[in-house]
């Protein structure tokens, strides 16, 4: 199936709650899809990373931060980075998730995998997650590229808990939590208090941002 076949399908679906959602921050949303592509356009890795990013995506982590910068009343053009940063390392995450499962299919269209091969998919998530620290680290904001890096090391190490516990049958429920909470809620609580730090929160406000983007992203 081709992109373009997706775009259809998602055409003729009956709206929902999430749309409400998207079409709220529809200019962000736009925006967000013009860095994305951006940040690939002109590269030999752009068909690689444009196969994922073209077939679209909910876009729930740049909306947690969106929301959450104006939950505190900022304005949503100052956290960009942090939403485009989010997406990007989202992505990325998919195109090496993609080639660790032997995964086929993404997002209703060939993953990149199939079409571009391992080695170039896993160079793309890379250099996806290269644009995504220079993003962050533009916003001159040390504390968010220092809590970007530690986001980054919870995200691979939760990939090897999974990769250590995926055939066993004994696996605890604190270990899958553990294992959530790192690969999924850190993304998530990254974006929730860097949103809101860039936004004006305070220390206390921010880490509150990260507790509750924490557990949004293990409820998802």
């Amino acid at each position: 199936m081709l992109v373009t076949d997706v775009t259809t399908r998602l055409a003729a679906r009956r709206p929902g709650p999430w749309d409400e959602v998207q079409a709220a921050y529809r200019t962000e949303l736009d925006r967000l899809h013009e860095g994305l592509r951006a940040s690939v356009e002109g590269t030999p890795l752009c068909p690689v990373a444009m196969q994922l990013i073209a077939a679209g995506g909910k876009r729930v982590r740049p909306l947690l931060g969106w929301i959450s910068c104006a939950a505190v009343g900022g304005d949503t053009e100052r956290v960009a980075g942090v939403a485009l940063a989010s997406e990007l390392s989202h992505a990325a995450t998919l195109l090496h998730d993609d080639v660790l499962d032997d995964s086929a299919e993404r997002r209703g269209v060939p993953a990149a995998r199939i079409l571009y091969g391992n080695q170039l998919s896993v160079l793309a998530g890379d250099f996806l997650l290269s644009r995504a620290l220079e993003v962050v680290a533009r916003t001159h904001s040390q504390p968010l590229l220092l809590a970007y890096c530690h986001c980054l090391e919870e995200l691979i190490c939760g990939e090897v808990m999974q990769h250590e516990n995926c055939f066993r049958a004994d696996v605890t429920e604190a270990v899958y939590r553990r294992i959530i909470e790192l690969k999924t809620a850190s993304l998530f609580a990254w974006t929730a208090q860097g949103a809101a730090r860039l936004a004006g929160a305070d220390e206390e406000l921010s880490a509150a941002f990260e507790r509750f983007g924490r557990g949004l992203g293990l409820a998802f």
